[in-house]
């Protein structure tokens, strides 16, 4: 089964801004709780480049602190 892109989060607020942005640009995610802390949120394996890229952007951003 393969494995997609996953994403930390320690904060819920921050977890469901990642999870809207994927959602709409209709990307399918899957929110899980982390064994230790957190959440894991994850986008599927095989999304286009330009795809992958936006969402990895938005998660540094959010991660940076740059929330609009």
């Amino acid at each position: 089964m393969p494995i997609g892109f996953e994403y930390m989060f320690f904060d819920a607020a921050l977890r469901d801004r990642f999870v809207t942005f994927a959602a709409e640009r209709g990307i399918a995610s899957t929110m899980r709780p982390d064994t230790i802390a957190g959440f894991v949120v994850e986008l599927p394996d095989g999304l286009a480049a330009e795809r992958q890229e936006a969402g990895q952007a938005e998660y540094g951003s959010i991660m940076d602190g740059k929330m609009p």
